[in-house]
């Protein structure tokens, strides 16, 4: 299908234009654009439910006597978000454009958390990714500088870092696409932007296994009900890989311009993909 625009993001469009959409059960999607931190739509009544911003900027830089504008938060760039543990602790995690730290949210209270994720790296470097595990106890964070670590979210403690020894103690050479971590906490799968995809044993830290794409990835998305890694390069192309198999099954070929998002149906049985070239 073909629009006078490239679409941005699948999902629920926005006012703004989104960087992400991630879908909320079955009738809601977040979404974050530029400007506001994340936002919660209902799509069966097409009203916006919740809207996070920088609301708490003002109260807290009086608390810490600082001005606003070293508090404020800059845009999200990536975020993720589990429903188990809702009303235990914080369940959503934002990655912010040049922030060398993740921040956590109350989705059910709608407020900043009381810990903030930061990476055991040398120098402050961006995170650039997260995750969320499927039980909603830790989230996992990937850097512009090739480092993986993973926390706790109820203490904010660092539990281990994943390290590839032939990468110069850290997980990739280059920058994290993207994160993810399986049903049921047993492997964590990285991308780096060079093409390379790894398969990480998720409480071990260790590698278990790892292969080359051949170029540049732009973005993964991976789906825990068929355990499918789609993955768009900058080659156009989406591929699809089976990751306990280790190899590719599938390989979609057709657009012509730079894929922007990859999005699962809830069954897993399709794969929607928009471009720049205004394709969907």
């Amino acid at each position: 299908m073909g629009i006078f625009e490239p679409f941005r993001a699948i999902g629920y469009i926005t006012s703004t234009v989104p960087l992400s959409v991630r879908r909320l059960g079955i009738e809601t999607f977040v979404t974050v654009s530029v400007g506001k931190a994340w936002q919660i739509y209902n799509c069966a009544k097409l009203n916006l439910v919740l809207v996070g911003t920088n609301s708490h900027v003002t109260k807290r830089a009086k608390k810490l006597r600082v001005k606003e504008k070293e508090v404020k938060l800059k845009p999200v760039i990536a975020f993720d978000f589990a429903e188990i543990r809702e009303r235990d602790w914080c369940n959503v995690v934002t990655c912010n454009m040049d922030t060398a730290q993740a921040y956590v949210w109350r989705l059910q209270n709608f407020v900043l958390g009381e810990h903030i994720l930061k990476p055991c790296t040398e120098n402050q470097i961006p995170v650039k990714a997260c995750a969320i595990s499927a039980c909603g106890n830790f989230s996992v964070l990937g850097t512009a500088g090739g480092w993986i670590e993973r926390f706790n979210l109820q203490s904010g403690i660092s539990r281990g870092s994943y390290v590839d020894l032939s990468e110069r103690s850290c997980a990739h050479v280059g920058e994290v696409v993207g994160v993810a971590c399986d049903s049921t906490n047993t492997l964590m799968i990285s991308a780096g932007y060079h093409g390379d995809i790894k398969v990480w044993d998720f409480k071990g830290c260790g590698l278990k296994s790892r292969w080359e794409i051949g170029c540049a990835v732009v973005k993964i998305v991976y789906d825990r009900s068929n355990g499918l890694l789609a993955t768009a390069t900058d080659d156009f192309v989406i591929r699809l890989f089976d990751v306990v198999a280790l190899r590719m099954v599938r390989k979609f070929e057709g657009h012509i311009d730079r894929v922007t998002d990859l999005c699962f149906s809830k069954d897993g049985k399709w794969l929607l993909t928009s471009s720049m070239d205004g394709t969907l």
